[in-house]
């Protein structure tokens, strides 16, 4: 369509020499209309996809507000296993949402959303009550037994969540000293520690226990994790996979469980898979787990059933 007399380049700069003016000029017209109709094109591209997007946003949230109503919201249990004790001792709460059509909805594809707008307290109230309505016959006739939430720093700032936490606790005739609450090691990490450290001493002195979750996956040091009133510290499943496989990671388990040592935590290792890491975490000292090695997150019926179980082969 054009001609041109000389084609430089270098990386890149280019250079086109035209035959004549008028040549050049067509071509510099061209290239404008080609490059407007590229970006036009793109800006409407960007749009479908960000239309798209808030689409789904608005999809997912009205999606959860009816969850909220329809009590669609649900909890499974991941028992842990106390070495010592040779025994379950415990479960953590998992949130679940079976939906309107029956599927299974797993939180990585809701809480950030959840968070975002304002709905991952009430959908975390609702939990502890049908929890505590479940299990209150098991923390009656197992009173070693304890049951562990996760909580974020929105509850921490939330000013009714507590209020109302407390009222279930007090309702369901919950022993506090039954209940461990987790925070994510991310959260320690929030600007608003101080109002972390001021609630989480008065849960201790109020008989709960309290966990720092997902260790390993930020950046607090043993200093700034000894500000806090933590019984325990749960050792990310990332760093428990490592175990046997040689990565760098591998090594930092013996580092955390050192770490947690000094600071007179109990250790509780997720994530447990095989019976190499059982063994590698015994020999250090590690006395909790949980994992497929010893259960998957249970129904409230099966989790009765292993119980039961558990205490039948006792008697034997």
């Amino acid at each position: 369509m054009f001609a041109f007399n000389k084609l430089y380049s270098i990386p890149g700069v280019s250079v086109v020499v035209f035959e004549n003016e008028n040549t050049a000029l067509r071509y510099l017209v061209y290239s404008e209309i080609l490059a407007s109709l590229i970006i036009i094109m793109a800006s409407y591209l960007f749009y479908l996809m960000m239309k798209n997007i808030l689409a789904k946003r608005y999809s997912l949230l009205g999606a959860m507000k009816s969850a909220i109503k329809n009590n669609e919201f649900y909890p499974e249990y991941q028992p842990l296993f106390d070495r010592e004790k040779g025994r379950y001792t415990g479960a953590e709460i998992l949130l679940r949402w079976q939906d309107k059509q029956n599927q299974i909805i797993m939180p990585d594809l809701f809480i950030e959303e959840a968070e975002s707008n304002g709905l991952i307290v009430p959908i975390t109230l609702q939990i502890i009550e049908i929890a505590f309505n479940q299990t209150r016959n098991i923390l009656n006739s197992y009173p070693y037994f304890h049951l562990a939430f996760n909580i974020s720093a929105l509850h921490f700032t939330d000013i009714t969540f507590f209020n109302k936490f407390n009222s279930l606790v007090r309702e369901y005739a919950i022993s506090p000293t039954q209940i461990i609450l987790e925070i994510t090691e991310r959260d320690l990490l929030d600007k608003n520690n101080n109002i972390f450290f001021l609630k989480m001493q008065e849960l201790r002195q109020a008989g709960f226990s309290l966990a720092v979750d997902d260790y390993g996956t930020g950046h607090a040091s043993i200093s700034y994790l000894n500000n806090f009133p933590f019984n325990y510290l749960k050792i990310d499943k990332l760093f428990i996979q490592a175990i046997g496989t040689k990565a760098i990671t591998e090594s930092l388990n013996d580092a955390i469980i050192s770490m947690a040592k000094r600071l007179s935590l109990a250790i509780i290792a997720e994530g447990v898979e095989t019976g190499e890491q059982v063994n590698y975490l015994s020999e250090n000292g590690v006395r909790f787990f949980q994992g497929w090695y010893f259960s998957k997150a249970l129904s409230i019926e099966k989790l009765i059933n292993l119980l039961q179980g558990e205490e039948n082969e006792s008697h034997l």
